[in-house]
């Protein structure tokens, strides 16, 4: 449950960027490379929306003193020290996704061309696309 927000964003990116590359190229199958841009759009965008939150709760558990939330927002960390370290987190998610997705995409498709379309080689192609 604690993943969901981020795992949604991402997802959800992923699609949105992959449908819009796909029709801002007239249709038909996306490039792989489309398909690497769409991953680092997903990775990126669930950097901007969660980091503040990881900031604020790794600061709370660090210090399990500090003032709650807001107060701790507004006195400690402030607007900018939302995103310390992101550029990191950036590099990090931004490139994974943009190996996740497309592997994903793919090994989906090989496995249901090989007779494994049901939530067994959904899952499969999941595992598969995680390992690296």
């Amino acid at each position: 449950l604690g993943v969901a927000p981020e795992k949604t964003i991402k997802l959800t990116v992923n699609d949105a960027m992959r449908g819009a590359l796909t029709q801002a190229m007239g249709g038909g199958a996306l490039p792989v490379a489309g398909e690497i841009l769409a991953g680092m759009t997903a990775g990126a965008c669930q950097v901007v929306v969660t980091n503040p939150l990881e900031v604020i709760k790794v600061g709370l558990q660090t210090d399990p003193l500090r003032r709650p939330g807001l107060q701790l927002l507004r006195d400690e960390i402030g607007l900018a020290g939302l995103y310390r370290g992101a550029p990191a987190c950036m590099l990090r998610d931004a490139s994974f996704s943009a190996i996740l997705f497309p592997c994903y995409a793919h090994a989906k498709e090989a496995l249901a061309a090989a007779g494994h379309a049901g939530p067994a080689g959904l899952a499969l192609a999941g595992v598969l696309s995680a390992a690296p």
